[in-house]
């Protein structure tokens, strides 16, 4: 006797490939009418649910069916019930969230799926994306992928091969945005160097000095309060203090005042 199971639609450009790995019929191993036929309590309708349990080499399943009025996991499998189908073409859709979907036809040649019957569906999930490891120096900068956060430096995230545009951002610091092309699905690691922002990177240096003095901070000149918003490093100053020329080499790394005298 020959039960049949068709797979009908295999996607293969979302997250996941899931496909039914041959037992038997075509998927499906049918032992509904055998020695260990088990009949399950009626269903509120007066009729008998039909019992299909999944088993998948990965977890996290989500099972969709108009027909299902039940599902339950036994032994980290998934188990469901439905109410038997009443003509062709009812179909089972198998998602996972990091696979592409598949929907499996409830259906064989000679008959609906039978009352009481029990069915064992295994399907394998194939990846068809690459992990891709995420760091950034500093760490705990937010991830962003074609739009969806997906969470915090260090991070593993899955990506279809393709182009895929990232945006790497942190407070204090310049958001990176870049184009990633996935090639192929071997694992990648990436590195992200982050700069500060223009702002983070800022100081306030201020002189005090003798009235009348001139000061040239980078060569321009600075009027009284001798007061200059600059960037973080080493800058050039020279005064003109009573007559007196002093130059000097400054290493800025926070807001500071400088006594010239």
């Amino acid at each position: 006797m020959k039960y049949l199971v068709a797979l009908i639609i295999s996607f293969i450009t979302i997250n996941l490939n899931l496909s039914a790995q041959t037992l038997g019929a075509d998927g499906f191993k049918f032992s509904g009418m055998g020695e260990d036929s088990v009949f399950w309590p009626s269903d509120n309708n007066g009729e008998s649910s039909v019992k299909i349990i999944v088993d998948c080499n990965v977890g996290n399943l989500e099972l969709e069916s108009d027909l299902i009025s039940k599902t339950e996991i036994v032994d980290g499998k998934s188990v469901i019930y439905l109410f038997p189908p009443a003509k062709p073409k009812k179909t089972l859709t198998i998602r996972h969230e990091k696979y592409a979907l598949t929907e499996v036809l409830l259906w064989d040649n000679d008959r609906p799926l039978q009352r009481g019957g029990v069915y064992y569906l295994n399907v394998v999930a194939s990846k068809n994306t690459a992990t891709v490891l995420m760091e950034s120096r500093p760490s705990v900068a937010e991830i962003n992928v074609d739009g969806k956060d997906l969470g915090r430096t260090p991070c593993e995230v899955e990506l279809l091969p393709g182009i895929h545009k990232i945006v790497i951002s942190k407070y204090g610091y310049q958001t990176l945005r870049k184009p990633l092309k996935v090639d192929s699905t071997e694992s990648l690691k990436l590195e992200f160097e982050l700069s500060r922002s223009i702002a983070e990177r800022l100081v306030t240096v201020r002189f005090t000095a003798p009235k009348g003095s001139r000061i040239l901070f980078d060569k321009e000149s600075l009027s009284a309060p001798y007061e200059k918003r600059t960037t973080r490093g080493k800058h050039e100053v020279e005064c003109l203090i009573n007559g007196k020329l002093m130059k000097k080499t400054l290493e800025c790394k926070s807001d500071t005042v400088i006594n010239l005298r």
